[in-house]
């Protein structure tokens, strides 16, 4: 890798971020336990990573051609994080015991609650998604400026599985490290939510990212055309994200059965965590308001600005879906949201998933800078 002094310099500090964060998460769990702090971060920050290849491949397979400058960077920031990403899954899989109810106890003779089988497929849909963003991702690295039919087959036969893998790996995750916290909750449509809230929140970063491709990596290629058109995707995203929401919540509202209500009433009620739900849908519903506006979709700097309002929002969404049932449950003691170990963690997580794309865009600087330009005669 050939990082100049600045980059240098930037990653060092980030990854001095991350070893603090993950350090003082290790202090703290020696004398209380915080496991819902990693599984927050964990669903958050590799559910945005994994939306992201998710995206372009979308794109890929809808044909648009406005998006072909994009099409290799989604699978560099999906691959840039697969060393954190399995770091990160390891950790989450030995702390299972320590924050799932039903081990040991209530549920073990489920065979959906079995610990084992909880391993298997947790680990069966995650190599199985990596494998093909993988290889998705060397496949359009290598060729994605050569027009040739073999490589189009060959990138829509890996294509179509991934679209389909990666809905089954967020429910899946959704499942197990969301939904399944709550004892007897069940929503039909909480992982449909799940995985419409990582692709809406992979639009966001994605639009952070390739200003930050343009501005600090030279790439010329990204231009108001793609910035404009990705704003009518997080807008579009954006009432996908309100819909299920309200979606999610009315059923258990109006069946009002008492083993699913403390997972809406617990968390819209509670003294912790009401004002937190407050937030969470203020900053869901201030960017959908906002981008109805097509102005501000060809504004680049308000769109940057929504993207961060909006992952913070999605952050705070996933806060809520892990640690209430916890402390509800007394898996852990309650956690504030801008704690010193919560935010050292989640910080720390933002740095390393920051520097691996800074050390990832420098080493296929060159394979960025000479991707195809888009073409306009065709959306």
């Amino acid at each position: 890798m050939n990082l100049d002094n600045k980059y240098r310099t930037v990653s060092i500090a980030l990854i001095t971020m991350m070893a603090i964060g993950v350090i003082s998460w290790l202090v703290t769990l020696v004398t209380t336990p915080r496991w819902g702090i990693m599984v927050t971060n964990f669903i958050y920050f590799v559910g945005i990573s994994e939306a992201a290849i998710f995206i372009v491949v979308m794109l890929r397979t809808a044909n648009a051609k406005w998006a072909k400058p994009l099409f290799r960077l989604g699978g560099l920031i999906t691959y840039s994080f697969i060393p954190i990403a399995a770091s990160l899954f390891v950790v989450v899989l030995l702390g299972q015991g320590a924050f799932f109810y039903w081990i040991g106890g209530e549920g073990s003779t489920n065979p959906w609650l079995n610990p084992l089988f909880f391993t298997v497929r947790e680990l069966l849909f995650f190599v199985l998604f990596y494998y093909f963003a993988y290889r998705i991702f060397k496949i359009s690295m290598d060729n994605d400026d050569i027009e040739e039919p073999g490589i189009d087959r060959s990138l829509l036969i890996r294509n179509v599985p991934l679209l389909i893998i990666f809905v089954v790996h967020q429910s899946v995750i959704g499942w197990d490290l969301a939904m399944t916290l709550y004892p007897h909750f069940l929503s039909t449509v909480f992982t449909i939510r799940f995985w419409v809230t990582n692709v809406y929140g992979g639009f966001a970063a994605m639009i952070l990212i390739m200003a930050a491709l343009k501005r600090y990596f030279g790439v010329k290629t990204i231009g108001k055309e793609q910035f404009f058109n990705f704003g009518n995707l997080l807008l579009a995203f954006s009432v996908f994200w309100i819909y299920f929401t309200w979606a999610d919540f009315f059923p258990l509202w109006y069946a009002n059965l008492p083993e699913e209500t403390p997972a809406i009433y617990g968390v819209m009620f509670g003294k912790e965590f009401g004002s937190i739900h407050t937030l969470r849908l203020a900053l869901g519903a201030i960017p959908v308001v906002i981008l109805t506006v097509s102005k501000v979709r060809r504004n680049t700097t308000v769109l940057q600005v929504l993207a961060v309002f909006i992952l913070i929002g999605i952050w705070i969404e996933r806060y809520l879906m892990v640690i209430p049932p916890l402390v509800m449950e007394e898996k852990m003691s309650y956690s504030p949201m801008i704690g010193v170990t919560n935010i050292l963690l989640s910080v720390g997580l933002l740095g390393g998933f920051i520097v691996s794309l800074i050390f990832a865009a420098n080493r296929y600087e060159s394979i960025i800078a000479r991707e195809p330009k888009p073409d306009h005669g065709h959306h």
